[in-house]
C-alpha cells in the first residue's frame, strides 16, 4: 500500500476540528484577536475549503470574530491600515 494523504485517513483533518475545544477555550479567554486564519496545505489543496468550513460552522464564534479570524486580526498585526 503507497502513501496515503491526511485525507484518505481521516474525514476532517484539520488543526481547528480536531481540538475545536481548544480553539473555543482561547477565544472564552479573549484571546480571539490573536487568531489568524493561515495554511500551508500546498500538497492537499482541499484542505483550505475544509479550514475555511471549520471556522465558518463553528458555533462559538460570532461573524465578527469569524471576520477578524480570516482578515481583520493579521491586517492589524502586521500593520496594513498604516
Amino acid at each position: 500500500m503507497g502513501y496515503r494523504t491526511p485525507w484518505e485517513t481521516q474525514s476532517r483533518f484539520d488543526v481547528f476540528n480536531l481540538d475545536r475545544s481548544f480553539a473555543e477555550r482561547l477565544v472564552r479567554a479573549g484571546l480571539g484577536d490573536r487568531l489568524m486564519f493561515g495554511t500551508d496545505a500546498v500538497y492537499w489543496p482541499e484542505a483550505i475549503q475544509r479550514s475555511v468550513e471549520s471556522i465558518e460552522t463553528a458555533p462559538f464564534l460570532t461573524e465578527q470574530q469569524k471576520r477578524d479570524i480570516f482578515y481583520n486580526n493579521a491586517a492589524r498585526f502586521l500593520r496594513l491600515d498604516q
